[in-house]
This record gives C-alpha cells, structure tokens and sequence, in this order.
C-alpha cells in the first residue's frame, strides 16, 4: 500500500473515532461532542443551544461547573454559525458532528461553500488538511439540495481501487442520517445492477471509462464529477481515461479537483474543461 493509502487509512481511522467530551460535561446519549475555541455571537447563542440540544448533546444546566457552560455554548454557537454561512442539512449536521469533526477549517468552508453553489472548484493542498472531508459534505449537501434519491448523481474517481473502500466509507460516515444509498466499484465482477440507484458511485479511472463504454452507467444522470489526485491518475497513465471520461459525460455537469499537488496535469485539466473554476489553495 503506497503513502497516500496509508495517509488516508489514518484519516479515515480518526474520522470513525468519536472524542470525549471536555472534561466536566456528562456523555451525551449520542456521543456527538461540538467543542472548539471562539466568541460566539450573542444573537445566536440560544439557537446554538437548541441545536446542540438537537443534535443530542448536554445543555449548561447539564454542567458542573460555569467555565464548562460557557464553553459549551460558545461552541455550539460557533456551530451554528457554521450552519448559517454554509446551510448544510441538519442531518448532514447530525453526521458531521457524530464523526468527531470539532471546526470545519477555513479552506474547508470554502471548498464546501462552492461546491453548494455548483461551482467548478480546484483544490490545492498538501495531505492532512482536510480535502477529503470538504469533498464529501460538499458532495453530500449536494444531493440533499437536489432531493433526487433513485438514481446516480455523484461519480468519485481515485487513482486506485483501495481509495474506492476509502473514499466510500467516509461517505457513509458523513451521511449517515442522510437516505443516501453509495457503491465502491472494487471489483471487476461486481453486481453492476447496484449502480443504477446509488447516489455516489467511487470508481479508479479506468473502471469508469469501462462501465461508461458498456453502457452499465447512465451519463445522462450524473450531475457532479469529482476528481481526487487527478495528477497522479495522469503520472499512471490515464490521461486519455480522463479525456474520455469527461467528454462522454454531459458538458454541463459541475467538475471538481481535489489534489495536493497543482501538477501540470492539473492544470490542463481545469483549463481544458472546467468553467470558470474556483481555486482554493493552502499557504
């Protein structure tokens, strides 16, 4: 397993993991912990605390000590405040906050923020900063917009078939509340029926190009197409299944890069076919 395997299987290893609450408030009954540092904005902290109430956590009459309770909501207001500026669905909210995701950073917001409004979007940044969990919220607020629940609407490209496990997984952890149904291409024998009604199929390159040549995709039905590592897909020798792949699917669908290393093969391929993209990068 390569070093980007292994770096995600860490990830994804502290993504499943729920923390602890802060020392002196009780476990909720749902294990979901929203603490983080800032001064929440006085207006909302009583929406924050109905929805930390919402979301199954304690309230400061829960407390033991005022410190404790003061903390708790200003961290539930800072959530709330999140919730206004990106307006993900409560549910998407429910799944976030059960995976142990404390802040969403700020390159996180706004890679989420532009996916919500269907931009085109190129994100650059190194390993560990969280270009993983901005994909998939902003993948999942998405489908929660568009409501549509029987067919595919997704596809998830990564270079190589461990990812799809990985990749997949993380959807389902993030989605959980949501009435999402995801499928992993692994394997070349796989029961292809199940892709018709999933919503995010995660697939390598080569896979797609095969499936979309066989017929066993519909490309009419595919609103988003998001590429994880597109430059080492190319340093593999799948530039020609990218072409094809983006030229056989609808030419209005929103694309998105996400790569830790803006490659030359990076750029090409926001020049040649994205609209207009939004690049955010980490300094």
């Amino acid at each position: 397993m390569d070093y980007q395997c292994q770096s995600k299987y860490k990830y994804l290893k502290w993504l499943s993991r729920c923390p602890p609450p802060p020392r002196g408030l009780p476990q909720s009954t749902t294990g979901i912990t929203l603490y983080v540092t800032g001064t929440p904005s006085a207006p909302k902290v009583d929406n924050a605390v109905n929805r930390y109430q919402q979301l199954g956590g304690t309230t400061c009459a829960s407390a033991s000590s005022s410190s404790s309770s003061a903390s708790m909501i200003e961290n539930a207001a800072r959530m709330e405040q999140e919730e206004d500026d990106l307006k993900l669905s409560v549910e998407l909210w429910q799944g976030i906050g059960e995976a142990g995701v404390k802040e969403l950073t700020p390159l996180q917001r706004r890679a989420i923020s532009a996916l919500v409004e269907g931009k085109d979007v190129v994100v650059d940044a190194g390993t560990g900063r969280g270009k993983t969990t901005a994909m998939v919220i902003g993948i999942l607020q998405r489908i929660a917009a568009q409501g549509r629940k029987d067919a595919m609407q997704v596809l998830v490209v990564v270079p190589v078939r461990e990812l799809t496990v990985v990749t997949d997984h993380i959807v389902r952890v993030l989605g959980v509340h949501m009435d999402l149904t995801t499928q992993p291409v692994v394997v070349f024998r796989q029961n292809h029926n199940l892709l018709a009604n999933a919503q995010v199929v995660t697939i390598t390159p080569g896979r797609l190009r095969d499936l979309l040549e066989r017929g066993f995709l519909d490309p009419e039905q595919v609103r988003m197409l998001v590429f994880d590592d597109p430059g080492r897909m190319v340093d593999m020798g799948f530039a020609d299944e990218i072409d094809f792949i983006i030229k056989f699917l609808p030419t209005d669908i929103q694309l998105a890069i996400f790569t830790d290393s803006m490659t030359d093969g990076c750029k090409d391929l926001a020049e040649a076919y994205m609209s207009h993209p939004v690049y955010i990068t980490y300094q």
